[in-house]
């Protein structure tokens, strides 16, 4: 029923049609998880916003040079991202996902090549069969059997880590 009700409303239907869209076009490029890609394009979408907003407040600076702005169209453009965002999100999101799908897809197969060539290169030169896939193989297996807690403790550990390089990078620390 409150499905019903929220598809009832005008746009939300089209932009559903959308999406399921995009999830049929990650799975005939044979993407199993077509969220990740329609996360990273709505976090791309939000930067290319930020962007926007950053040549907005660069233009507002340079007719200010020119022209006495009142003082309330700063806070007035400073409001306006999140509209944008939300416009940008609307109108692009299927467009960035389908084009994220197809990164995912290419960079897939490249590392998957690259991982190949350098397994080939170690056999011929040491005997030794498939280094780098067993490497890989077995740190997959120790991830896959951590519990749930510490596989939470080590994702926090890594933001963590993650903000105190970012803040150090932006000098803030």
């Amino acid at each position: 029923m409150s499905d019903q009700v929220v598809t009832s409303i005008p746009g939300i239907q089209w932009f559903k049609n959308k999406i399921n869209d995009v999830k049929q076009f990650g799975t005939a490029h044979g993407i199993s998880y077509v969220q990740i890609s329609i996360i990273n394009s709505f976090f791309l979408i939000f930067l290319i916003s930020l962007k926007a907003m950053t040549l907005i407040f660069a233009a507002l600076a340079a007719i200010s040079d020119t022209v006495d702005l009142p003082h309330y169209v700063y806070d007035v453009s400073g409001y306006l991202h999140i509209p944008l965002w939300i416009g940008m999100t609307l109108l692009f999101l299927p467009i960035v996902s389908k084009g994220m799908i197809l990164v995912e897809k290419y960079s897939s197969k490249i590392i998957f090549h690259l991982i190949n060539r350098l397994d080939l290169i170690l056999w011929r030169k040491y005997g030794c069969e498939s280094p780098v896939s067993a490497r890989i193989w077995n740190v997959e297996r120790k991830i896959q059997k951590l519990s749930l807690k510490s596989k939470r403790q080590i994702l926090m550990l890594s933001l963590c880590l993650y903000g105190v390089f970012s803040l150090h990078r932006l000098a803030l620390i």
